[in-house]
């Protein structure tokens, strides 16, 4: 199985936020044009069967170092825009539908957190294509990466 893995844990240096400067649908169309380890991410989101995000919950969401990788999975949209259940959504640039894993840590994520939380995978599931996604909440990052299956490097 291919796993396509974000996480604000073991993120990668130097990492870029999105200028919206629409190069990804211009200049190179599916490749972001800022040079650094987010570069490729609407590739390996093409190419990906799972997709596994983890991340604090922050009031319902993700962690600021999270949505900066987040946005860099633009490049995956099209620039063309598509009618979706009567909502106006980016067309898909790829036919292509992973199964979409969220683990959420904190240790006080509260029960309107977690509403939101998962208000906002779907919510973004659509916006990205995905049918199939799962969210599970844990109360420290340890736990959480263990449940997605990740190892941090210093502790190999």
């Amino acid at each position: 199985m291919n796993r396509f893995v974000i996480t604000d844990i073991t993120k990668p240096e130097g990492v870029h936020h999105c200028m919206g400067c629409f190069g990804c649908f211009v200049k190179s169309p599916g490749k972001c044009v800022i040079p650094d380890a987010c570069q490729d991410q609407g590739t390996k989101m093409a190419h990906c069967d799972e997709f596994v995000i983890v991340s604090e919950c922050v009031y319902g969401g993700y962690s600021p170092d999270l949505k900066i990788q987040l946005a860099r999975i633009l490049p995956y949209l099209h620039a063309d825009f598509a009618i979706v259940d009567g909502e106006m959504h980016h067309a898909m640039r790829y036919d292509h539908d992973p199964m979409v894993r969220v683990y959420f840590y904190g240790s006080d994520i509260t029960e309107a957190e977690k509403k939101t939380a998962k208000k906002l995978l779907e919510r973004n599931s659509k916006n990205l294509g995905f049918s199939q996604w799962d969210i599970n909440f844990y109360n420290s990052s340890s736990e959480a990466l263990a449940a997605a299956g990740i190892v941090k490097e210093n502790d190999e």
